[in-house]
């Protein structure tokens, strides 16, 4: 803006001295004059009289000429004239070219400015479409990551329920082993009694000997079988994870089971004496 108003005043102090140096040509043009007229006799500033016609120019300036050297006169006058106006003309053709050239440089100031901001916005848009692209890859690993985790999750959820469904089963099944160890326990039991009531007695019969020998031998049969499912039983406790949940339910049986298994052992020897 500085430079503008700079220009605008050199503009105006050269224009101001264009009409000065007009002024001033007006006043030389009468030596222009008098050479186009000849010898004729000139007169500036005086108060002289003859019979000649009087000529005022503006100022102090007087010039007195003869009739017949009018129309020359008149015509220099109109060149002088017409020169007048087209430098007028130009002189506000060069005024115009002038403003249009400030406009136009304001204008080119103007646009290159918005230019800068422009790009500045884009690169400031570019830069946060980047962080947008990230974000949302962020997002969909997020989504991914807690997918798989979800998965996970659901699939540990599955196998403690196997394992939970499995110890109820090793807790029934020792239940259950346990029971038939009791019962086993108490036919040996009756056993005992009624070989003693016998001996007692001293009647013995072949076929109830035989049929106590077929008892003892099922016996037998069955506790290995009681015995092998308890080791099974014992093993897969050991390879499950999930052996802590009713763990002190589990130990209980486990440690009856163990007991009537002992008392089992312990009674079969004696009831084949």
């Amino acid at each position: 803006m500085l430079h503008t108003l700079h220009a605008r005043k050199h503009f105006v102090d050269s224009v101001g001295s264009d009409i000065s140096s007009i002024k001033d040509s007006e006043v030389s043009n009468t030596g222009v004059i008098a050479n186009l007229l000849g010898d004729e006799t000139f007169y500036f500033g005086g108060t002289e009289t003859s019979a000649s016609r009087d000529l005022e120019f503006p100022g102090d300036i007087q010039i007195v000429l003869p009739l017949d050297q009018c129309h020359k006169l008149n015509r220099v006058l109109m060149t002088m004239q017409m020169r007048l106006a087209t430098a007028k003309t130009d002189m506000e053709d060069l005024v115009a070219r002038l403003n249009q050239e400030i406009t136009m440089k304001e204008y080119l100031t103007t646009k290159n400015f918005h230019q800068e901001l422009l790009m500045k916005s884009k690169a400031d848009t570019k830069a946060l479409v980047e962080e947008v692209k990230y974000l949302r890859n962020s997002q969909i690993e997020l989504k991914h990551e807690l997918g798989r985790s979800f998965k996970e999750n659901s699939e540990l959820e599955r196998v403690l329920q196997k394992e939970k469904h499995r110890t109820e089963h090793a807790k029934n099944a020792k239940g259950k082993l346990l029971h038939e160890c009791g019962i086993l326990r108490h036919r040996l039991q009756e056993c005992s009694i009624n070989f003693l009531a016998e001996e007692e007695d001293k009647f013995t019969v072949d076929s109830s000997l035989s049929d106590a020998l077929d008892l003892l031998a099922t016996l037998d049969n069955r506790i290995g079988l009681l015995l092998a499912e308890a080791q099974l039983l014992a093993l897969d406790e050991e390879t499950s994870f999930g052996n802590d949940i009713n763990g002190d339910d589990l130990r209980k049986i486990d440690n009856k089971i163990w007991k009537m298994l002992t008392d089992l052992f312990i009674d079969n020897p004696r009831l084949r004496k």
